[in-house]
């Protein structure tokens, strides 16, 4: 019985990684990106003045 609580706490586990994963990661490099682009707009405007 334990075994089996175990495969089953196992197996949400890695159910739970992979589904944050799955949004955590494109969610994070988004946001990365946005961040990038909104500090680029300033610097490049204040470059371009």
């Amino acid at each position: 019985m334990a075994i089996n609580v175990g495969n089953a706490v196992k197996n949400a586990a890695n159910t739970a990684v992979g589904q944050v994963k799955a949004y955590v990661l494109p969610m994070a490099i988004g946001a990365v990106a946005i961040g990038l682009i909104v500090g680029a707009v300033p610097a490049a405007k204040k470059f371009l003045m």
